[in-house]
């Protein structure tokens, strides 16, 4: 009966919600004025800086959320209540105290809990806060996961952040202390691109569509509620005093190479020509038909083009039998296909490793061949470095257990690069909404192929099969030991992951 009357419980109205967008006339902003002449000296192309560093990654937004005149728009999974996530909104409330409009739009799935937050949020006169496919309020969100699992389970992946639409930031990274090297156990390696020109403009157009779109919903909407003066109050006051608490990690932020590159005027982009491949948010919608999966297709097309070369970097990789099949198919083409992804002990997802490792045996006999990450961060990323003649205090910033790597990459023939949201996995091309950027420039390119060919086996076991067993092939350390046993566990866990395999759940993981 539970279960019946919840699936009978409907989101209210959205009456009342005002539809809005990106202003066009920015050109005379600080921003528009600091980069227009050289989009000018650029015609059809967009500039890129792209951002692999995460103290790097959190500077060019602080930077640009201080330099923003008119509007900023945040479009993202989730933003943490931690360090990095307290002082981006922080940020953004300093923003809107002197005048500029905010929009945040946030999927809703990291959100149960935060109503009273995300009203006080909102009712701030300059800061309008959506929440993109919400859980109805008053249900408890097991029952509707039960009664409504098909729509529930499909949830807004986009990572976008832009201001005053002169410049936007996309890839892979989340707000959370582990994206931003602020996480003194785990850290995500990750990548995002910073662009100026006429992607910023595409981008914006794609933040619109998904913050008009019916199942984006404000707080006062979705729980029928107007916050109280006090409350706005009390929680402006909260952001904006506690702006980068971690005074080390402030300073650590402060003397990262953006921060000095944008003081000195010295940005150095890359001119390239790109496209914006996005989801529409109607992906999300019941009626949803194949030709809303719009990223997988562009994807898929692009796979399609590459003559000799594919280097993956893909946190989450669940190739399935469709994925295994046509990666197969372009190794018989004759093309040379690489995945770099997470091991069984970087993963933070135990049971995605549980569904890509079914396919591991089937990818090696084809020809594919699979690279799976070591253990520490210090390993993985090897570029988080704090010159200790400037910030002794961030010491622990360097040294930092646990990696993961959660940047979601494509290069193609190495001078194709995508970035963005996407997985390569059922969840992205079928149940998420996802954006990217693809990046035609032989120059990015070769800096991603040589990158890897200079990295990969430093950082990565490098998997073989022999007599249909996988081995482990750890070169680290300048000579090959083979390791017959996944790296790092115990039987007790690979027996639990292969049993997990076994359960038929690959597309929702």
């Amino acid at each position: 009966m539970a279960i019946f009357l919840s699936a009978c419980v409907t989101l209210p109205s959205r009456d009342g919600q005002i539809v809005t967008s990106a202003p066009t006339n920015t050109d005379s902003t600080y921003l528009g004025k600091k980069f227009s002449s050289i989009v000018r000296l650029h015609p059809q192309q967009s500039g890129f800086i792209i951002l692999s560093d995460g103290l790097d990654a959190f500077a060019a937004r602080a930077s640009m959320i201080k330099l923003a005149e008119k509007t900023i728009d945040v479009q993202y999974y989730f933003i943490r209540q931690d360090l990095a996530g307290t002082a981006f909104m922080g940020l953004l409330t300093e923003a809107a105290n002197r005048g500029v409009r905010v929009r945040i739009l946030l999927d809703d799935h990291y959100l149960q809990g935060q109503d009273q937050k995300l009203l006080a949020v909102d009712g701030h006169p300059n800061i309008e806060l959506r929440a993109f496919n919400p859980f109805r309020r008053g249900t408890p969100r097991f029952l509707q996961f039960i009664s409504n699992f098909s729509d529930i389970s499909r949830r807004m992946h986009n990572k976008s952040f832009t201001v005053d639409n002169q410049v936007t930031i996309i890839g892979g990274r989340n707000i959370g202390d582990e994206y931003f090297a602020a996480n003194e156990k785990i850290e995500f390696g990750d990548l995002d691109v910073m662009s100026i020109g006429p992607l910023v403009r595409r981008v914006s157009r794609s933040f619109d569509d998904y913050w008009n779109n019916p199942l984006a919903y404000t707080p006062s909407v979705l729980l029928k509620r107007v916050p109280t003066v006090g409350e706005v109050r009390s929680r402006s006051e909260a952001l904006t005093n506690t702006l980068l608490q971690d005074d080390g990690y402030g300073r650590a932020v402060s003397n990262s190479s953006f921060i000095e590159a944008i003081e000195n005027d010295s940005l150095e982009f890359i001119w390239a020509n790109s496209t914006l491949i996005a989801d529409s948010p109607d992906k999300l919608s019941s009626s949803r038909s194949r030709e809303d999966l719009h990223l997988q297709q562009e994807l898929d097309d692009l796979f399609a083009r590459a003559e000799s070369e594919i280097i993956i970097y893909s946190p989450y990789f669940i190739p399935g039998k469709d994925g295994t099949q046509g990666l197969a198919a372009l190794v018989k083409k004759g093309v040379n296909v690489k995945i770099f992804t997470n091991s069984a002990v970087s993963n933070n997802v135990g049971m995605v490793h549980a569904h890509y490792s079914k396919y591991r045996k089937k990818l090696l006999k084809a020809g594919v061949e699979l690279f799976e990450v070591r253990q520490t961060t210090a390993d993985v990323t090897n570029n988080i470095t704090v010159d200790s003649a400037k910030d002794n205090s961030h010491k622990k910033i360097k040294n930092i257990g646990l990696a993961t790597v959660h940047a979601k990459s494509f290069v193609i023939d190495r001078k194709i690069v995508f970035i963005g949201s996407f997985n390569f996995d059922a969840r992205s091309s079928i149940e998420n909404t996802e954006i990217g950027v693809v990046i035609e420039s032989e120059v990015t390119g070769q800096q991603f192929g040589d990158w890897f060919d200079d990295n990969i086996d430093r950082i990565a076991y490098r998997l073989s099969l022999r007599n249909n067993v996988i081995s482990w092939l750890d070169k680290s350390s300048g000579r090959t030991v083979a390791l017959t046993k996944e790296p790092n566990t115990n039987w007790w866990g690979r027996s639990k992951s292969k049993v997990i395999g076994w359960l038929p759940i690959g597309r929702f993981l």
